[in-house]
């Protein structure tokens, strides 16, 4: 395993992220403004408008979601769309968060099939599009107001 354990750290070395400066860089990926929602969804749409760019998109999705890493963006994802992602991926038969699989095994896993499932960005995204209209329209009824986006 110790081919998937350096395919694991080679990766990040190709990222379009990687010679961002701090504090830019934790502005842009990190939980830096979880206090002003505002301002995260802003600098966070700057962070996935750099990772639609990145060779490494793939990579950087899989290993937050194979590694169950909850905050920030990776691969152009925040972890509801990340875990959707991995969703998509178990119900086709990868088992991409079996914790009894070493961590670079479910990584590589997960890189394969994102890589040979690109539509799975548009995708993640559509559905959570869906699901928050879906809430807006049960607020309505309800009467309730609905969570912000």
């Amino acid at each position: 395993m110790s081919g998937d354990g350096n395919r694991l750290e080679e990766w990040k070395k190709a990222g379009e992220c990687r010679d961002f400066p701090q504090p830019w860089s934790d502005y842009l990926w990190s939980l830096e403004f979880e206090h002003r929602p505002d301002d995260a969804k802003a600098f966070h749409s700057v962070a996935k408008a750099v990772c639609e760019q990145c060779p490494v998109r793939a990579e950087c999705l899989a290993y937050a979601a194979s590694g169950g890493l909850e905050w920030g963006v990776y691969g152009g994802k925040v972890c509801t769309d990340r875990r959707r992602i991995a969703r998509m991926a178990e119900a086709d038969g990868v088992p991409c968060r079996d914790r009894s699989l070493p961590w670079p095994q479910r990584w590589r896993l997960l890189t394969d099939w994102i890589r040979s499932h690109l539509n799975v960005f548009d995708e993640a995204t559509g559905e959570a599009s869906a699901e928050r209209q879906q809430r807006r329209l049960r607020a309505r009824r309800t009467g309730q107001p609905s969570r912000p986006t």
